[in-house]
């Protein structure tokens, strides 16, 4: 068993299938890092399904903001040295321990190449901006919310879908907590479209702090999206696998039913199993993740057409 490191999630009833698949995962690749999940909503037998794996354990919470802003709140339930963040709709391919640690003690997190961070900013640009920055007037209404630096040490933005610390980072993670609660309302969702500099709601505190905090750690590189002998795949956006596939992530689809395969022959109970994730539906839900992207694909041309004609 690896004591020295921790993987934790946050997670509710609507995420039951992702955590599950996201422990499964790690022990289909004989990962026995310890997983806590920060869990609200669960019945007993939610957590039965979980904690039947073992060093998993579930951690209620009364706190009813939006579960991606209670990071922090998970983190700190950990007391090994290297602490990884793993959103709950991830899973493990391949044996991925050894990239659970940041060399030298460094924060582990991955930062976006420019087409990316344009995309994220793609409304908020302005004369004089550069195309893949991160936007002027963003940066000063970062620099007087943080009020240390007074100037920015990063160029682009990172995205904390995952991310790996050492536990003396804990008092930036403070920080982070402490930020996110004075910055974010109490009833946003995951993105705040009325927030100017703070739309990605906790992702977005996180890079104010990195960019102007006199303790932001070191960051070294990001070593789990390297598609090699060990990765996370994270099944990002509003479609996930348990409710229906997205074309992108079809190549996972083999994987995932083998998971399920394995924790059934293994002993393992699962939640129900829904259409989405049985093996004989394969061929139906390839055809509706290919319709689906091509629907996706017509709005947001026609969208596009729109915008250019105003």
């Amino acid at each position: 068993m690896d004591n020295d490191k921790t993987i934790v999630t946050t997670a509710d009833k609507n995420f039951l299938w992702g955590v599950y698949l996201l422990i499964a995962s790690l022990r289909y690749h004989n990962i026995s890092v310890g997983v806590h999940v920060l869990g609200r909503g669960f019945t007993e037998a939610d957590k039965a399904l979980l904690t039947q794996f073992d060093n998993v354990k579930i951690f209620e919470i009364s706190d009813r903001r939006a579960l991606n802003l209670l990071k922090p709140e998970a983190i700190f339930t950990a007391d090994s040295e290297y602490i990884a963040w793993i959103d709950a709709d991830c899973i493990a391919v391949g044996d991925i321990t050894k990239y659970l640690a940041g060399p030298g003690e460094s924060f582990q997190i991955r930062f976006m190449i420019k087409d990316e961070v344009a995309m994220v900013y793609q409304t908020h640009y302005k004369v004089g901006d550069t195309y893949g920055s991160i936007p002027k007037a963003v940066l000063e209404i970062w620099e007087k919310d943080v009020g240390e630096k007074d100037a920015p040490v990063i160029k682009t933005t990172c995205v904390n879908n995952c991310f790996v610390l050492h536990k003396k980072h804990l008092g930036f993670i403070r920080k982070w907590q402490n930020q996110i609660l004075k910055i974010v309302p109490k009833d946003v969702a995951t993105i705040d479209k009325k927030s100017y500099a703070y739309h990605m709601t906790d992702e977005s505190v996180l890079n104010s702090l990195l960019a102007f905090a006199n303790d932001a750690p070191a960051i070294s590189e990001y070593l789990l999206d390297k598609v090699n002998d060990a990765y996370l795949a994270h099944f990002g956006e509003s479609l996930k696998p348990w409710n229906l596939w997205q074309k992108k992530h079809l190549k996972y689809y083999d994987l995932v039913i083998s998971i399920i395969g394995w924790a059934q022959k293994t002993g393992y109970k699962t939640p129900p199993i829904p259409p989405s994730l049985k093996r004989e539906n394969k061929a139906v839900f390839y055809v509706l993740a290919y319709f689906n992207d091509l629907i996706h694909k017509i709005k947001s041309s026609i969208k596009y057409t729109i915008s250019r004609m105003a």
